[in-house]
């Protein structure tokens, strides 16, 4: 194999890897922007600021420390039925 050749499969190697880079961010651009926009039966869209901190829970909300959640109740065992 010359050195020509291997300089032509390198420079078509990196191309193709380049296309395929441009075409994952081509669709992630895509799907990101599909993703903003509003459904019928979803939460309202609304202009202001976005917070990262957790909001403060109501005591209904609140999870035992362990993380697991009240323990669901089981049914009564009654005899003869």
């Amino acid at each position: 194999m010359t050195l020509q050749r291997r300089i032509l499969i390198l420079v078509c190697a990196a191309a193709l890897l380049a296309a395929v880079g441009a075409l994952a961010v081509v669709r992630a651009s895509s799907r990101a922007d599909e993703k903003n926009q509003a459904r019928a039966g979803g939460p309202r869209i609304t202009r202001g600021e976005v917070s990262l901190t957790p909001r403060r829970r109501r005591p209904a909300d609140r999870v035992p420390e362990h993380g697991l959640g009240p323990a669901p109740r089981r049914a009564r065992h009654r005899p003869g039925r």
